[in-house]
């Protein structure tokens, strides 16, 4: 894998309402690439509830070739990126900085990762300049103008997230939200735009008809499961579950448990968090 800072940077010029943006880019710029992107926006502290969600949307859509644009940042951003690519799929990061100083320093590898498997990191800024805090916001809307549509995750009450459906609303994209348990402060920015009329999502399968992908050329079915394997899914589908209370609710060992836990982990068709299991 080469270093990102082995890709030459190169420019595109980004169609908007009042005249083309220069748009700096690494990576491969194709027109597959850019033909059906999904922008995913949601909380720098994201949670539990917001890592299985983006690690159960985004498996589908890949496969249906959307291509999945973010912001770059910890939390969901980092997430969607990362997700996508090991379901093999092309993503897109907006940089709020220069291509040559990239924020979060903590997202170096990953930097490598989007352009070793052909997606793209693009700048609307030139390949020096710092991220500000002005440029955060400003960069959220690259990532509304290259997307057909925003899929807010998660977002508190005065967040960014807030900002970006704001933007995708006055460019006339659709709005499209998760709704999240009213408990929880993270879910109060998609909880409020589903009152405003975002349109509710439950499953990829939502977003691909909203984009008027046709569900026929994809296979969105289960994979095929022992009696067990259902059952330990329908035990973690309530709510993240440990290894010792699905032992219980069971009634198999640890130790089998365990077996069928790391099966399930590698196929990619649980998540394991902080020592519980959720699907």
């Amino acid at each position: 894998m080469k270093n990102w800072r082995d890709w030459p940077i190169k420019t595109f010029s980004l169609p908007q309402k009042n005249g083309d943006k220069t748009i700096y880019y690494r990576g491969q710029l194709t027109e597959n690439i850019l033909k059906n992107c999904l922008a995913i926006v949601g909380a720098r502290k994201m949670t539990r509830y917001g890592r299985g969600v983006v690690k159960k949307i985004i498996p589908p859509l890949v496969q249906a070739g959307i291509t999945i644009v973010s912001g770059f940042m910890y939390g969901v951003d980092t997430q969607a990126h990362r997700t996508c690519l090991e379901n093999g799929g092309g993503t897109i990061a907006v940089l709020a900085s220069g291509l040559d100083n990239p924020y979060p320093p903590e997202n170096n590898q990953l930097y490598s990762q989007i352009l070793d498997r052909q997606g793209l990191v693009v700048s609307e800024y030139k390949k020096e300049f710092r991220a500000t805090r002005w440029s955060f916001p400003a960069r959220n809307k690259i990532v509304v103008n290259l997307s057909k549509a925003i899929l807010v995750v998660e977002g508190g009450e005065k967040s960014g997230t807030l900002l970006t459906a704001k933007i995708a609303k006055k460019m006339n994209k659709p709005i499209l939200a998760i709704p999240g348990p009213i408990t929880s402060t993270m879910s109060i920015a998609p909880n409020l735009l589903i009152k405003e009329g975002a349109t509710v999502i439950t499953e990829a399968k939502d977003i691909l008809t909203k984009l008027g992908i046709k569900l026929g050329k994809i296979s969105l079915s289960s994979p095929n499961l022992s009696l067990i394997e259902k059952k330990i899914l329908t035990i973690i589908k309530r709510e993240p579950t440990t290894i010792d209370e699905i032992s219980r609710q069971t009634e198999k060992s640890v130790v089998e448990i365990s077996t069928i836990l790391t099966n399930l982990s590698l196929r990619k068709i649980i998540n394991e968090s902080d020592g519980q299991y959720s699907a």
